[in-house]
């Protein structure tokens, strides 16, 4: 959760949810207050809303907008590569104000994070909720390796190289397909190992 403020362009506090969903950020309310959330468990997308100050806040990741399932497969191994992992990124969110998503990318700390989310990929296909939005989705695992010991072979990365949505090939730009979820999408990511 990150407590922003608006007239400063500002993060102001953050606070991770607990098991339960629940958070409390104990800090006073700036002047034009709004709390940005990053849900990424079950649902994938954000929640917002605007605090009254003595008042509970409730976010559901309904308030921006509604969630559609994606069906994930992945191609080119003949079994899912351990350590194969999920990237989400949100370019758009179709329901949210654009505030929201610029709120989840703003530094915290004078930090900066890359990316909205990743999950492991254990099975395929998978199923995942992601808000209606514009995301891009790739199927990574990138094994970096400072030195070999002799006769030790690196184990090899695995990137997104072809990609399908609902039958259509579509275009891998760095890595990854940009994917316009606004209904049920099936997509198939190929993965080939590079060394």
């Amino acid at each position: 959760m990150r407590l922003c403020d608006l007239d400063a362009g500002r993060v102001v506090a953050h606070a991770v949810s607990g098991g339960d969903g629940g958070f409390e950020i104990d800090a006073d309310l700036p002047p034009r207050p709004l709390v940005v959330a990053r849900c990424v468990d079950q649902a994938i997308g954000l929640a917002g809303g605007e605090p009254t100050p003595g008042l509970p806040l409730d976010l559901d990741v309904a308030t921006g907008g509604p969630l559609w399932d994606v069906r994930v497969e992945i191609e080119g191994a003949d079994e899912v590569p351990p350590g194969l992992r999920l990237v989400l990124d949100p370019i758009e969110v179709h329901h949210a104000p654009p505030v929201w998503l610029a709120a989840t990318r703003a530094p915290v700390d004078g930090v900066t994070t890359g990316g909205f989310t990743a999950r492991p990929l254990t099975q395929t296909p998978t199923v995942v909720a992601l808000q209606s939005g514009v995301w891009r989705l790739a199927a990574q695992r990138i094994v970096a390796m400072a030195a070999n010991a002799p006769g030790m072979e690196p184990e090899p990365s695995w990137i997104t190289d072809q990609a399908w949505v609902d039958g259509a090939e579509v275009e891998v730009v760095d890595r990854a397909v940009t994917v316009d979820v606004d209904r049920p999408r099936h997509v198939v990511l190929r993965v080939t190992a590079v060394s």
